[in-house]
């Protein structure tokens, strides 16, 4: 079975009531799915945009997260279809008490792990914008 790419994400196929909006786990309510979904995809579009990444190489999906000491939040991943071994994931805002708002990306491929941590996803934003280690950094984890 063909796994959906960036490309389906983008143009509407993947994010539909029958897919669940893309979210493969959840604790939200059904009905609010399409909205997160929605919001989601912006964030993911800057960063295909900002790594270069080619739409038909990598998949995306979404998780809705529910911290133990917090509120609910969600965290998506970019994937390469051809080695699952190697992801992006991304939280963009985490809802854990103490730490609310602070954005983490997590590097892998395959059994090595790395998070960096940003204060929000703007500041994210604009080190990924700015910072050419950290783009090359991402980028050579993903690609």
């Amino acid at each position: 079975m063909r796994k959906n790419n960036l490309k389906d994400l983008f143009e509407g196929r993947v994010l539909t009531e029958n897919n669940c909006y893309n979210f493969f786990d959840w604790f939200c309510k059904d009905s609010s799915l399409k909205q997160r979904a929605e919001n989601l995809v912006p964030k993911i579009k800057f960063l295909v945009k900002e790594l270069n990444l080619d739409l038909e190489k990598y998949t995306s999906f979404f998780k809705n997260n529910c911290p133990l000491c917090g509120s609910l939040y969600e965290t998506f991943w970019i994937e390469l279809i051809e080695n699952e071994d190697v992801f992006l994931c991304v939280v963009p805002t985490t809802g854990y008490y103490g730490v609310e708002n602070k954005t983490s990306i997590f590097l892998k491929r395959n059994d090595e792990v790395e998070e960096i941590e940003f204060k929000n996803w703007s500041t994210f934003k604009k080190e990924l914008k700015e910072n050419s280690e950290l783009k090359e950094k991402i980028e050579n984890y993903i690609k």
